[in-house]
């Protein structure tokens, strides 16, 4: 897992960078282990942020999924930019 925070003279930038199995197969061994466990950080964080005033109609966070050369999973990476409130 790789943390990364900076800013520039308007905006904070957070990137979180995680070289897990990825959101697809994480959910395909989710089903397969029958798992109750329901992952709740996203929703909480998007509900935290609705709470901001954002100008902005564009999505402050942004989830992708990363991928090797040979197309196989590599992770994801979620980036959040937020206003610099001053």
């Amino acid at each position: 897992l790789t943390i990364t925070i900076s800013q520039d003279e308007q905006q904070l930038f957070i990137r979180v960078k995680d070289n897990g199995v990825g959101r697809k197969e994480a959910e395909i061994l989710k089903h397969k282990n029958n798992s109750a466990y329901k992952a709740m950080g996203l929703k909480v964080t998007a509900e935290r942020i609705a709470l901001l005033p954002l100008s902005s109609l564009e999505s402050p966070v942004v989830v992708n999924d990363l991928l090797y050369d040979d197309g196989s999973p590599a992770g994801t990476e979620v980036t959040i930019n937020l206003p610099l409130m001053l």
